[in-house]
């Protein structure tokens, strides 16, 4: 797997609750065109049928990589030391809103910056090797 993908991965695993609630809503309640039959009668549209909705739930993919983020991630997280969990935290969670500086992460973990790299590139691998 790409590096991309897997750092994409430790951000969304931060934010997956949250996630995996707006991807189920999104499958329970899809969008739905608003019906311009005006004159009375039946609709023509056909709407999605309710005993479909687990077999949807199951079935997407989206939701699967979400759920597969929430079981493999946050375990090789908590396993970490502190003071990794700490910078892993501080470079993916971005808590200052813009993007991440090396500097802010090594300024708050209070370590130098080589050693906040090699924390991220040897968690980004682990969770490689397992996803």
């Amino acid at each position: 797997m790409e590096k991309w993908r897997v750092e994409q991965a430790i951000r969304d695993t931060f934010k997956i609750d949250q996630l995996i609630a707006k991807r189920r809503e999104e499958i329970i309640t899809p969008y739905k065109e608003q019906d311009e039959n005006t004159g009375g009668g039946k609709s023509s549209k056909i709407h999605p049928n309710e005993e479909m909705l687990p077999i949807k739930l199951a079935e997407d993919p989206l939701l699967n990589l979400y759920e597969h983020y929430k079981k493999v991630i946050p375990p090789a997280y908590n396993s970490l030391s502190g003071i990794e969990m700490k910078v892993i935290y501080l470079y993916y969670t971005n808590p200052k809103g813009s993007k991440t500086k090396w500097a802010d992460v090594r300024q708050e973990a209070n370590i130098p910056t080589s050693v906040c790299r090699n924390i991220c590139q040897s968690f980004v691998e682990k969770i490689s090797a397992i996803l």
